[in-house]
């Protein structure tokens, strides 16, 4: 029993961490600097879900840029993953279709860093 707890201690303490960092991302990306970029890739990704798990839905959007002659990809859309809801997720796959300039938003510490709305 107190492997047990120790465990979904550690679960859950990872779990608030990488919420945490989400949140500090997601702030400081709307500073970042901004560059256009081109979505070379769009479609609605089905997650595998436990038996007990709701089902959720990811937009898979790649999109590549360029930062002082280097090129980059990322799929990141924002610092939310996945939605329960299909519709919304599909949603992004609308806004970004293939070939769709968009607005890149990049860490300038770290121009692989990106998203398209932070």
């Amino acid at each position: 029993m107190r492997d047990l707890n120790f465990i979904i201690f550690f679960v859950g303490l990872s779990f608030i961490n990488q919420v945490k960092e989400d949140l500090y991302y997601a702030y400081k990306s709307s500073s970042w600097t901004q560059i256009q970029g081109v979505v070379s890739e769009s479609a609605l990704v089905t997650e595998e879900r436990k038996k007990d798990q709701p089902q959720t839905y990811v937009p898979d959007v790649l999109y590549r840029y360029e930062v002082l002659g280097k090129k980059y990809k990322n799929n990141r859309i924002s610092f939310e993953r996945s939605f329960k809801d299909r519709a919304i997720a599909n949603g992004f796959i609308e806004k970004y279709p293939k070939g769709k300039t968009v607005v890149v938003f990049y860490n300038p510490g770290n121009p692989s860093q990106s998203v398209l709305e932070p």
